[in-house]
């Protein structure tokens, strides 16, 4: 284990080259090709920090999907908006279909 360095670098800084948060010195990911899928490792290798997923990782995810799941049902199954535009939709085109119907046989 190697001795931490007592002034840390800034921690927005640390996070944007993926350094470890509690050292701010140690890699978080394994170094791989440009294109692949980053592998993160077990622990700093400065100061021993174990790495892994706080627990409820994905739960922030499942919230905000369920909460776009119902805004979408709510908007395609809500029946005063759908029959508006219908209605509205069918009165535009016989008016429509009068203007056009009138100027073509006048």
């Amino acid at each position: 284990m190697k001795t931490i360095a007592k002034n840390k670098p800034n921690l927005i800084i640390s996070a944007l080259k993926e350094k470890c948060p509690h050292c701010r010195q140690g890699e978080v990911f394994k170094k791989n090709k440009l294109f692949q899928i980053p592998v993160m490792n077990r622990e700093c290798s400065v100061c021993s920090y174990h790495f892994d997923r706080e627990p409820g990782y994905f739960i922030g995810a499942m919230y905000l999907s369920y909460g776009l799941a119902i805004l979408q049902a709510g908007i395609a199954f809500l029946p005063i908006p759908q029959s508006i535009f219908v209605m509205n939709n069918f009165f535009c085109s016989k008016v429509f279909n009068f203007f056009i119907g009138y100027r073509c046989f006048k």
